[in-house]
């Protein structure tokens, strides 16, 4: 990123941060967590890790806590945990009715009212059915408001396209994990290499299936061969959990020294237990797994990259590239100041809007609640992608990086003209302020480089 676009993003950054506390500060008050963690394990006061026979029911309670200044009505139920397009533990909206581990969750209530500041300790019944197999199995307690209940706080932000509302509503979820004891294998199998192309350029596809009854979670390296059998790149790879029987499918952007043409991809990949293990939470002993794979030859097409605008490159590079504005130092001065008095403007309005009345919100983002220190333990709860025709999505929380949503990852920007070029509007109107619990919540994808660092590497 050049100097001018590093001094404009960082006084970008300073100047929304207030409102990015107000907004966060208006966020739903409310959390759910183990009542009763086991001392000997760290990652049960964010998730239940529960052990229990075919037949057997177990007995827990859920605290839910109101940290707001009002009471908190909620709705609870509880839902089937499933695989993440990219691997890590997605849990679905109330609508889709629980047909595995979720049907196991028996609650005390289906509705609570929690006072303000206060705490409600609700019975959980986990019922394991008499013909469970042995293995590893996720379900989901959700808390949110009730549909007709008041919207969430809501701020109107004008832009030169028209007004656009930004309302957030919270579900909030924790898992229940159930280990039905017997056998527990953990085996992996890689489906394929592939080659894709996106908005970004050509990317590497790995798909890793989880054949075993234990949640793992894959890592180890990709090695790319020319023709020749040279190896050209070595990438590591560091998936999230994948759940008995789901798949995953991994992606890599595309190495930007590497020409296009034909390659060859050996993947390599161990395998570490999602629940923790060690004590009475690790179902039993048994090594690593361990998977090699070659893929077959591996066509990579060099992709013409669309700007912001519409219009494509005149190359046609494999990721983004572009060339650095012309000019001196003193050319950037111009366009630093505007730049400053426009975002001053903008967050001038957004913090007098944050506190207009509420507007019915749009649909939720579901997260877990979980402290920061076991949130890298805990499955986790991944947004989903936008939908088709609709802009990309950005988040950021205190901190200065802006992050892209992508097939249920938050990749950082490099900068400024990273997420200009991947599409962020200048105005900052698609970019949501979240909670820093939330945002830790969701899994890291592999970073994106501004256009002329892509092109420096």
């Amino acid at each position: 990123m050049g100097l001018a676009l590093r001094i404009v993003f960082a006084l970008l950054v300073a100047c929304l941060a207030p409102a990015a506390a107000a907004f966060a500060q208006a966020q739903s008050g409310f959390s759910l967590r183990p009542a009763a963690p086991d001392p000997a394990v760290p990652a049960s006061q964010a998730y239940f890790i529960l052990t229990g026979a075919p037949g057997q029911s177990v007995r827990q309670q859920v605290l839910v806590t109101n940290s707001a200044a009002s009471p908190a009505t909620l709705d609870l139920y509880a839902v089937d945990a499933a695989t993440g397009a990219t691997s890590g533990a997605v849990f679905p909206n109330r609508d889709l009715t629980p047909v595995g581990p979720g049907t196991w969750v028996r609650l005390g209530q289906s509705q609570v009212v929690v006072p303000p500041g206060g705490q409600q300790p609700v019975d959980v019944e986990v019922r394991v059915p008499a013909d469970a197999k042995p293995g590893q199995y996720l379900a989901g307690i959700v808390a949110q408001p009730p549909a007709s209940a008041a919207a969430a706080p809501t701020t109107t932000v004008a832009t030169k396209q028209g007004q656009i509302n930004v309302a957030t509503t919270t579900r909030v979820v924790v898992a229940v994990a159930v280990t039905v004891p017997g056998p527990i294998e953990r085996k992996l199998t890689v489906l394929g290499v592939r080659s894709s192309s996106g908005p970004l350029g050509t990317q590497l596809v790995v798909s890793v299936r989880n054949d075993g009854n234990a949640m793992l979670k894959p890592q180890g390296t990709l090695r790319l061969k020319d023709g020749s059998g040279a190896v050209k790149a070595t990438i590591p790879l560091q998936m999230d959990t994948i759940l008995p029987s789901g798949t995953a499918d991994f992606t890599i952007g595309w190495p930007t020294d590497l020409p296009p043409g034909d390659y060859q991809a050996d993947v390599a990949l161990d395998a570490v237990d999602s629940l923790p293990t060690g004590g009475a939470a690790s179902p039993s002993a048994a090594a690593t797994p361990h998977v090699d794979y070659a893929s077959g030859s591996i066509a990579v097409k060099p992709v013409a990259i669309e700007t912001p605008n519409g219009g494509a490159s005149g190359a046609e590079p494999i990721v983004v590239r572009r060339d650095a504005p012309a000019g001196g130092p003193e050319s950037w001065w111009p366009y630093a100041l505007a730049a400053l008095a426009v975002v001053v403007v903008g967050n001038v309005v957004l913090l007098r809007r944050l506190r207009r009345p509420a507007e019915p919100p749009r649909p939720p983002i579901a997260h877990v609640a979980m402290p920061t220190a076991v949130a890298a333990t805990a499955p986790v709860v991944l947004p989903q992608a936008a939908p088709a025709g609709e802009r990309p999505r950005f988040v950021k929380g205190r901190a200065s990086t802006i992050y892209l949503l992508q097939e249920g990852t938050k990749r950082p920007l490099a900068g400024w003209t990273a997420f200009v070029a991947c599409g962020g509007a200048p105005d900052l109107s698609n970019v949501r302020l979240l909670p820093e619990e939330q945002l830790n919540a969701i899994p890291t994808g592999s970073p994106i480089a501004a256009p002329e660092d892509a092109r420096a590497s």
